[in-house]
């Protein structure tokens, strides 16, 4: 209804804007193709434009997303579909949205593109892998754009000078978006976020995949070869040391692939990895010499056994909770002191900031029907966001109470039941440290949920605090970004150092940020110490990892602006057994069901040695 775009009286003004933007950039080499626009309805102006631009420039086609039945555009698209969506439009049967089956065959004949996908606000966009899979699969499917490459924020200051990029609602508006301009892969300032990172992975012009016996080489490139890129394999020891082992020299044609054997003597030592790397061989305008364009990693099973509880445990024999390794609260059980730090908490933690993707709505929830089950793969089952039904379960307010301690002459064991407040759902879990008289104590976490958890969790992992002093991280797992689980192609396996201050991207409004996963070492130093932490043992390989952050989850939660935060007082540490993952419902998808985080039970351990 009053819709200029199939009002004749529009008409000529429609027109003239599209001879406008022809004439203007006919000669740019950039363009492929015209948009007739953004967002518009449909109706017969938007025809007219498209005969228009097929009279003057017939050597390019038109795209214009609205044009859901290809009634008058050459390249059809979509906004933000799922890839159970793309799946339906690349394969020769099966529903369209808003097609009867003879436009559908229509829309069937044309390449395809997203003209949005990959929502970037805040922390994400997760599933960026799920959509490549989708697209490799089918040349019908071309690919699409993010949206978008900037965030919005305007630069402002607070009554005492604190500079902040404000966003919707900072103004005194009453009508506004909120912090729904804040959507880009760079941040405000032009700082790149992982996100970038993970689209620059999933954009790579070759395709690694590597095993104990061979590497894959896959050329995505349209028209040139590999012969502008080193290709190395190397083999790495649990100590992050690493030996070259194999260099490809083979040129792989375009769209071409190769399998390359590795030497006999690849496999890497106990606990450690292999690594391929593609990187440019000579500098060109975009890139120096060295750098990495591509990466795939290896890896045998790092896990262990889950220590067993020690045999023979006697009666309690002491109360105060005091050992030389650690001193415990003799109530509560909570960590008060290890190897001589002033390190609190581990205690359990399900809860984390909700990022701008938890609170969206998007395309509907996979939590209550999967893709496959639903129209056009949409999910559009009627959810609230993952964020409300976190609160609603009541997450955010866990309440932890002791059932019984036993302090042996070496353990400590606290067992406690942990539930929401006012909430039905419990988990019994069990702290049991050990070796507490040596110099690498160890915590198992034992994890048994009860009946009636439904819905995902954020997180399964403990909370620790440690003094401020403690400030530099270093790492063996994936890195050096934040990794995910669909969100993870941009980072890759090695030792990776950084300040508490690269940690955590501070996006426009505080939220969930630093994860980072497949943890095999972490070392947290101050200035005169250094605190090793070591995952003891893994029923799933490769899940756990660990966030390390000057706030915790529930002061990032409270927080709509940065400065809003607290003046940090110790840091926060988070050894997580799992996370969810992020997806890109605040336009997209939900999370991928191979990607979320559901209750089950869990056992984890960590080893602490101070350095």
């Amino acid at each position: 209804m009053a819709n200029p775009s199939d009002d004749p009286r529009w008409r000529d003004a429609y027109l003239d804007r599209m001879h406008r933007t022809l004439e203007r950039d006919k000669n740019h080499p950039s363009i492929v193709m015209w948009s007739l626009g953004n967002e518009s309805g449909t109706g017969q102006n938007l025809a007219a434009m498209s005969s228009w631009v097929h009279r003057r420039d017939p050597g390019r086609p038109v795209h214009y997303e609205g044009d859901y039945t290809g009634a008058y555009t050459d390249v059809y698209s979509r906004m933000y579909p799922t890839p159970a969506e793309l799946q339906t439009i690349a394969s020769d049967e099966g529903d369209i949205f808003g097609c009867t089956p003879a436009e559908a065959a229509r829309v069937r004949s044309r390449p395809m593109v997203m003209c949005e996908y990959g929502a970037a606000l805040g922390t994400g966009p997760g599933g960026l892998d799920w959509y490549d899979e989708t697209v490799e699969s089918s040349p019908r499917l071309h690919g699409g754009f993010i949206w978008e490459w900037r965030d919005h924020g305007l630069e402002h200051r607070t009554a005492d000078g604190t500079t902040y990029f404000a966003y919707g609602g900072d103004f005194g508006e009453h009508v506004h978006d909120g912090n729904f301009v804040i959507d880009g892969l760079v941040l405000s300032d032009g700082t790149p976020t992982s996100g970038l990172v993970e689209f620059a992975a999933m954009s790579a012009p070759v395709r690694l995949s590597l095993d104990a016996d061979a590497l894959t080489v896959h050329n995505r490139q349209h028209s040139r070869g590999t012969e502008w890129l080193d290709i190395i394999v190397e083999s790495v020891d649990d100590e992050g040391r690493s030996r070259v082992i194999s260099t490809v020299l083979e040129d792989v044609p375009p769209g071409r692939s190769r399998v390359v054997a590795l030497p006999t003597d690849a496999t890497p030592p106990a606990g450690g990895w292999l690594s391929a790397r593609a990187v440019v061989r000579d500098a060109t305008a975009w890139a120096s010499s060295g750098h990495v364009v591509a990466h795939a990693d290896h890896s045998a099973d790092p896990a262990s056994p889950v220590p067993a509880a020690p045999a023979g445990r006697t009666r309690p024999t002491r109360t105060e909770g005091s050992y030389p390794a650690a001193r415990f609260d003799p109530q509560s059980g909570e960590l008060l002191a290890l190897l001589g730090h002033e390190i609190t908490g581990g205690r359990l933690e399900l809860w984390r900031a909700p990022t701008d993707n938890d609170r969206g709505r998007g395309a509907g929830s996979f939590e209550i029907a999967a893709p496959e089950s639903t129209p056009r793969g949409l999910g559009m089952v009627p959810a609230d966001p993952s964020e409300q039904r976190w609160r609603k379960c009541g997450l955010d307010r866990l309440r932890h109470r002791v059932v019984a301690i036993e302090a042996g002459s070496d353990t400590f064991i606290v067992d406690t039941v942990v539930a929401p407040a006012d909430k039905a759902p419990t988990l019994r879990v069990r702290y049991e440290w050990s070796a507490l008289a040596g110099d690498e104590p160890q915590l198992v976490v034992d994890v048994a949920p009860s009946n009636g958890w439904d819905t995902s969790w954020p997180r399964i992992g403990v909370h620790f605090t440690v003094p401020a002093s403690w400030h530099t991280v270093e790492w063996i797992g994936q890195g050096p970004g934040e990794s995910y689980p669909d969100m993870r192609d941009g980072a890759f396996l090695g030792t990776h150092r950084a300040t508490i201050a690269e940690m955590n991207t501070m996006h426009a409004r505080p939220q969930e940020s630093g994860h980072r996963s497949g943890l095999r070492r972490l070392d947290l130093s101050s200035d005169d110490s250094v605190l090793r932490i070591t995952p003891a043992g893994r029923r799933l390989p490769g899940t756990g990892g660990f966030t390390l952050s000057r706030w915790s989850s529930h002061e990032l939660d409270r927080a709509s602006h940065p400065f809003e935060l607290p003046v940090p007082e110790r840091h926060h540490l988070y050894l997580d057994d799992g996370v969810h993952g992020l997806g890109s419902r605040a336009c997209g998808p939900d999370v991928e069901p191979r990607h979320a985080l559901w209750p089950g039970a869990r056992t984890f351990s960590y080893r602490f040695r101070s350095m």
